[in-house]
């Protein structure tokens, strides 16, 4: 019993524990010898717990250390000769010994340098391993949406870098961009109708009066109205003019080569149903629809029996287009049909239009009084009326240019529109001025930087532009069809205002040439009002401007 003690007192002081048999010691190996090849250190050939190589042997006893067995030849170098696992050439050995290390069978040839020789991921050549471990690295291949595998470029990419600057500034601060693009617009908007509004205003200048399109006008010296056999009576001191005959008339105006067209009126005046007092009547002979004023519904006069009047007319007679109204006079009557309504302002609208043989129908005088030319196109009109009036010398007519008859109201709400667009446009040309103002000011440090790294001044105007350039345009994209429907709506209403209706010529002035004016104005709005930030930021000194927080 003593002597098994001191065995195991033994054995503990030694530092191993018995395996089997007992009365058995463990041998006390020297530390970092191995038996059969004295003086080989085992950790400068062998590798250790964790390297490449080691494999852990689950059944080794807890207890006792089992050395590997001697090496028949000294071993290579591993990272200089031999592949490591997971490179080409390396095969593990399934059934290799838990607890013995086999070296692998050398290399013929030493192996070639991986980063000269062997082709890397991505490039030609190279295959992926598919049984390599989960663990392993794997380079992400081209995308499929690029060609050559190359990133997306940006849209600004190919643009001037202080124009991209500009561009991207317009995002940055979406509050006040949206404060100078209202202003941008309502400009815009306000520029739009105004033009619109002075078109369909001159417009309405031109046409207002009946026969304006003709550009000559000729005078029989007969009367102006009244019943027939009357005649025009003289002012005080004055003789008589003479009276031409229509039929000489006529006939000289067929003569004269440069003239183009012509038609005649007979004025009268007559009882209309539904009217109170008397109306004037106008009769035309011969082709008048090149001279007749504007249409708002139906149709010109097309033979005998029919009418045109305005909606003033119509609501004073309580009619409508279609219906029909009888004139009287001395007993006489004669039924018309109203076949359309025209925009006309002359004697406040009140006339009716007809054929000179409704007149006649009604024992008016139906000669002509007047004679409508028109000459031939590249004519001009001094030179066609020296001609005509030397042709009419021995008929007693007189030939003279059709007199403008300007509506003084019509020229003020030009003058007053045009100055409240001026305003309009101030006004709008300020907002973007303190807009720009204020974003400059707050970047004055960002510009400092741009500055400090080469920006040179004329790239710094042209970045503060850029930035409302783009809202500009897209105001202005914006606010001229924001005017044309304005304008639209609000014209109409003031033909109602006054008891006319306006033609849809007058309504459609808008070519595509103003348009694109328009347009361009909202830009011009919004650059001239970044003109004064601009010229300030490029003068600011750059330590001004990194000093500045």
């Amino acid at each position: 019993m003593r002597a098994g003690r001191l065995r195991t007192v033994e054995a503990l002081t030694v530092g191993r524990t018995a395996e089997t048999g007992r009365g058995r010691r463990s041998t006390r190996l020297p530390r970092g010898r191995t038996p059969g090849r004295p003086g080989r250190r085992l950790t400068g050939r062998l590798p250790l717990p964790g390297q490449a190589g080691r494999t852990p042997n689950p059944a080794q006893a807890p207890t006792t250390h089992q050395p590997p067995e001697p090496t028949p030849h000294p071993p290579r170098q591993l990272t200089e000769r031999l592949p490591l696992p997971g490179q080409a050439g390396h095969t593990p050995n399934p059934a290799q010994a838990p607890t013995t290390h086999q070296p692998p069978e050398p290399t013929p040839h030493p192996p070639r340098q991986l980063t000269e020789r062997l082709p890397l991921p991505g490039q030609a050549g190279h295959t992926p391993n598919t049984a390599q471990a989960p663990t392993t690295h794997q380079p992400p291949g081209p995308p499929p949406h690029t060609p050559h595998g190359r990133p997306p470029r940006r849209p600004t990419a190919r643009l001037p870098q202080p124009v991209a600057l500009g561009l991207a500034q317009s995002f940055a601060r979406p509050a006040r961009s949206a404060t100078t693009a209202a202003a941008v617009a309502l400009a815009t908007v306000t520029v739009t109708f105004a033009v619109g509004l002075a078109l369909t205003l001159g417009a309405v200048q031109t046409q207002r009066m009946l026969d304006s399109s003709a550009p000559v006008v000729v005078e029989t010296g007969r009367g102006q109205g009244g019943p027939a056999g009357a005649a025009v009576v003289p002012a005080p001191g004055q003789q008589p003019g003479p009276q031409a005959d229509p039929a000489d008339v006529a006939a000289a105006l067929k003569a004269e080569q440069r003239t183009r067209r012509f038609y005649s009126t007979v004025q009268g005046e007559v009882q209309v149903s539904g009217i109170t007092g008397r109306t004037a009547v106008v009769g035309y002979d011969g082709d008048a629809s090149w001279g007749a004023p504007e249409l708002v519904e139906g149709s010109w006069l097309g033979g005998p029996g029919q009418a045109v009047v305005t909606q003033r007319f119509l609501d004073a007679a309580g009619v409508r287009v279609g219906d029909s109204v009888t004139l009287t006079e001395k007993g006489r009557s004669k039924t018309v049909r109203i076949v359309g309504e025209a925009f006309f302002t002359e004697d406040d609208g009140m006339v009716l239009l007809t054929r000179a043989t409704t007149l006649t129908a009604l024992g008016l005088d139906a000669d002509a009084h007047r004679f409508h030319a028109q000459p031939v196109s590249g004519t001009a009109t001094s030179a066609y009326l020296t001609a005509l009036n030397e042709a009419l010398a021995d008929t007693g007519a007189v030939a003279h240019t059709n007199v403008d008859n300007a509506s003084g109201v019509i020229a003020a709400m030009d003058a007053l529109i045009a100055m409240l667009t001026l305003m309009l446009v101030a006004v709008a040309g300020l907002g973007v001025l303190n807009t720009v103002v204020l974003d400059t000011r707050d970047r004055i440090h960002d510009l400092g930087i741009l500055k400090a790294l080469g920006m040179t001044p004329r790239q710094t105007v042209s970045m503060v532009l850029t930035s409302v350039t783009g809202i500009g345009l897209l105001a202005a994209a914006a606010g001229v069809p924001l005017g044309i429907t304005l304008h639209h709506y609000v014209t109409p209403l003031m033909g109602n205002a006054v008891g006319m209706d306006l033609p849809d010529a007058f309504l459609t002035v808008y070519d595509p040439l103003p348009l694109a004016l328009l347009a361009l104005g909202g830009v011009s709005i919004a650059v001239g009002g970044a003109l004064l930030p601009a010229g300030w930021a490029a003068r600011t000194d750059t330590a001004k401007a990194l000093r500045t927080e």
